[in-house]
């Protein structure tokens, strides 16, 4: 992945944030200094190997279908979050044209009192004479 600007991966229709590069390198150092604590356990030669609880192998797929609940919620939240995306960008461009429309209106009208302020000079001026001719 390249690095861009915004820190967005455009993939197909969807856009993906990827994750801080800060928070992957600690990541990956706490789970290498946590296999570096882990102790050994040594079982002395005369003791049996004790048996696991049946009860682990029925809570192994409840675990796997949360893990799945919350990957289709991560989804989920995903998806509506691209939607919000897409939505204030369209939003942005409309209010951008707003601006452009705007602008030239502004323009047009400065173009405007700029005209009528030189008739209404002329005419003063105009006024003027008149007025020197009669009196």
């Amino acid at each position: 992945m390249s690095a861009s600007p915004t820190n967005l991966e455009v993939q197909g229709n969807l856009m993906r944030v990827p994750p801080p590069k800060e928070l992957n390198r600690s990541v990956e150092r706490r789970r290498s200094s946590e296999e570096a604590q882990k102790p050994v356990i040594r079982r002395p030669v005369n003791v049996s190997v004790p048996r696991k609880p049946a009860a682990t192998n029925t809570t192994k797929p409840a675990t796997t279908t949360m893990k799945g609940d919350e990957s289709a919620a991560m989804k989920a939240k995903i998806v509506s979050l691209e939607d919000e995306i897409r939505r204030l960008k369209r939003r942005i461009e409309e209010l951008e044209k707003d601006i452009v429309e705007l602008q030239k209106q502004m323009k047009t009208k400065d173009k405007r009192i700029t005209d009528l302020t030189k008739e209404n000079d002329d005419l003063k001026k105009r006024v003027n004479f008149f007025l020197f001719f009669l009196f």
